[in-house]
Formats: structure tokens, C-alpha cells, sequence
């Protein structure tokens, strides 16, 4: 089973990193609001909704895509060097691109090549991925990559659709998974620890001479484990929930 939550936490996007796109993310939105009475108003607001466009358009996609590209040099040591040099290419233009201000058509324009330039790279370098044990993580992270950034393209938004649609069905899909084994492991646990607490008071059949300390011991511990392990993965759940949320968030934007 893939696990792209465990992979993208193992390169630095964990819950502090998307919950701060939430927050820059409400900033934009209150923009966008702006924007939208902007054009409500018509001739009048022209003006009034231009300043706002730069932070209308990407509320959501633009500091989730700054978080991802964020740690994007924890996952360029992990890839196959025949990748490195696209998906480094790819990355560093997007990074640039972000930098660059979108406060006009034209500028908006060529911000736009920029990033275009960044989502032709990252398909080279995921054309390029071998069948290596992290090829379906690498791509996932490749995949979400694009859709950000041709959400800031213009006539991007069914690529980016696309693309992104592919992260939250594979995610959702995942998230289904950690929920099963988390159900394993609960009862598992369960089991251990009912089975310990027989050992213990004398529920198992066994005389107290042969109730050896032992196999208490070991099935507290399996209890233990497993609990432990339940915990892990619920938070590995609420992780996917929080980047799915931001994900539909972006697909439904605009």
C-alpha cells in the first residue's frame, strides 16, 4: 500500500505546515471577497477589483503550493539522480516564479510561462521516475506540484482539475486503508489486553502456579503496541483529512 501521507510527512509537510496554509489561505479568501464585489459594482469597481486580483486568484493554491515546494529539497536526495536535474529545474522555477508579482494581465502572463515552464519539467522528471519502491509516492508529490501551479496559469484550471483530482481519489483512498487498519489494530489491542488481564486474575484455566509472569508481561506489551500504533495512524488520518480539505478547497476555487 502506498502511503503518500507518511511519505510527504518524512519530507517536512506535517500538520504545523498545513495549518499555516489555512491561515494565509483566510487572508487571500478576504481578498477575493473584495475582488468578487469588485466586479459586482461594474465599471465602478474595475479599479477596485484589479488590486484585489493578485490575491483572489490562488487563495488556496498559492501557500499550499509555497508549503510543497518548501520541502521540495528534502525530496530531491531521495529521487533517482536521472531525475534530479528536471524535477530540481521544475521546482527552483516555480519557487522563482512565486516570487515574481502578478498585479496586471501582463505580469499575471508571464508569471504564468514561468510556472507552465515549471509543470513541463516535473513531467519530464516524473516520465523519468523508475520503478523504484518510491515511484507512486514521488509522482503523487510531482502530481499535486502541478495542479497548484497550473492553477495559477491561465487556462490551466481543467489541468490543474485534473491533476489534483488524481491526489484526493488516491488520498481518499489511503485515508479508507489507514481507517481499516486502525480498526485492526483496536481489536487486536483489545485482545491482548483481555487476554493479559486473564493471565493475570486467573480467567485463562491455569493455576496461579502456572500463570508465569512472563506471558503477562508480553501480552501488555502486544496491548500496548497496538494501541500505539492506533494512535499513529489516527493522526496519519487527520493529516489526510486536513490536505484533502485544502485540496478541494483549490479544485472548487474560481
Amino acid at each position: 500500500m502506498s502511503r503518500y501521507i507518511e511519505y510527504l510527512e518524512g519530507i517536512g509537510l506535517g500538520d504545523a505546515a498545513l495549518e499555516a496554509t489555512g491561515e494565509f489561505a483566510k487572508a487571500a479568501a478576504s481578498e477575493s471577497v473584495k475582488y468578487i464585489a469588485g466586479e459586482a459594482l461594474g465599471r465602478v469597481g474595475e479599479i477596485f477589483a484589479e488590486e484585489a486580483l493578485k490575491a483572489a486568484v490562488g487563495a488556496f493554491a498559492v501557500p499550499l503550493l509555497k508549503a510543497l515546494l518548501g520541502v521540495s529539497d528534502k525530496t530531491l536526495v531521495r529521487i533517482d539522480k536521472l531525475v534530479q536535474a528536471p524535477f530540481k529545474t521544475g521546482t527552483r522555477a516555480a519557487i522563482d516564479a512565486l516570487k515574481l508579482p502578478a498585479a496586471n494581465p501582463e505580469e499575471f502572463a508571464f508569471r504564468g510561462n514561468r510556472l507552465q515552464f515549471a509543470i513541463d519539467q516535473l513531467e519530464i522528471a516524473a516520465v523519468l521516475i523508475p520503478g523504484t519502491k518510491s515511484e507512486a509516492e514521488d509522482k503523487f508529490y510531482i502530481r499535486l506540484l502541478q495542479g497548484l501551479c497550473a492553477e495559477l496559469v491561465s487556462g490551466g484550471k481543467q489541468y490543474a482539475k485534473q491533476r489534483l483530482a488524481e491526489c484526493v481519489k488516491a488520498l481518499e483512498l489511503e485515508q479508507q486503508e489507514l481507517r481499516n487498519e486502525i480498526q485492526r489494530e483496536s481489536e487486536s489491542g483489545q485482545r491482548s489486553a483481555i487476554a493479559a488481564d486473564s493471565v493475570l486474575w486467573g480467567k485463562s484455566g491455569l493455576s496461579r502456579e502456572d500463570r508465569p509472569t512472563a506471558v503477562y508481561v508480553e501480552l501488555a506489551r502486544r496491548a500496548e503496541r497496538a494501541e500505539a500504533r492506533a494512535r499513529w495512524l489516527s493522526h496519519q488520518v487527520s493529516l489526510a483529512e486536513t490536505l484533502l480539505h485544502r485540496l478541494r478547497l483549490t479544485i472548487s476555487e474560481g
